[in-house]
């Protein structure tokens, strides 16, 4: 038995919102999602071509600039945190230098696929 969705199948459709609505639905959802994920809000000095550059990029990705900029600054921040990691490394080997022959027992084992 095949169940059919009653509202096609009495013929309603559900309208589609005028664009004049989509707006308020954009920002009451935004509204939302910010008491949900009780972010705070700031302000800030940006200069004139980089925001135009950001609006374009928001238009193309159908996004906002605060969300644009929150994935940028996220970015930067893992961006900063690898470079951290690298240099913990970095140190890491400075005061403790690979002894010759430490890994010696590892060469066999590597692969580095057909050549």
């Amino acid at each position: 038995m095949v169940l059919k969705n009653p509202t096609t199948a009495a013929g309603f459709r559900p309208k589609r919102l005028p664009l004049r609505s989509r707006p308020l639905l954009i920002k009451l959802w935004i509204r939302i999602h910010i008491q949900l994920h009780i972010m705070k809000t700031i302000q800030m000095t940006i200069d004139p071509k980089l925001l135009k550059a950001v609006d374009h990029l928001t238009r193309a990705r159908k996004t906002t600039r605060s969300a644009l900029i929150r994935t940028a600054l996220e970015a930067e921040i893992r961006r900063e945190r690898v470079r951290e990691l690298e240099a913990e490394h970095i140190a890491g080997y400075r005061r403790q230098p690979v002894a010759p022959g430490e890994f010696d027992a590892w060469l066999g084992e590597q692969d580095w696929g057909a050549a």
